[in-house]
C-alpha cells in the first residue's frame, strides 16, 4: 500500500539547538562555494574543542534558507547557512 502524501501544513516543535551559521548575499551557486567551507571550517574545530571539555556537539546535515528569494533577483538573494 503506498504511503499517503501529507498536504496539510504541520507545525513542529523542535528542541533548542546550538548552531553555527553563515549569512551570504548573492547567487547561492557562487557564494555557497565560499560559505560552506567557512561553515565547516568553523564547526569542526568547535566540535573538537568542546570534546576536550567533555561536551558532546553533534554536527547535523547542512541547512540553508533563502528568505528573500521570491523578492529579489538570484544574484541578490540572502542565504542563511547552518
Amino acid at each position: 500500500m503506498p504511503s499517503q502524501l501529507m498536504t496539510d501544513p504541520v507545525i513542529l516543535e523542535l528542541p533548542v539547538r546550538l548552531m553555527v551559521t553563515v549569512t551570504t548575499v548573492g547567487d547561492p551557486n557562487v557564494v555557497g562555494e565560499l560559505a560552506i567551507p567557512a561553515l565547516y571550517g568553523a564547526v569542526y574545530p568547535l566540535k573538537f574543542a568542546l570534546k576536550k571539555l567533555n561536551i558532546e556537539y553533534n554536527i547535523e546535515a547542512l541547512r540553508a534558507r533563502w528568505p528573500d528569494a521570491h523578492l529579489v533577483p538570484k544574484d541578490q538573494w540572502t542565504a542563511h547557512w547552518a
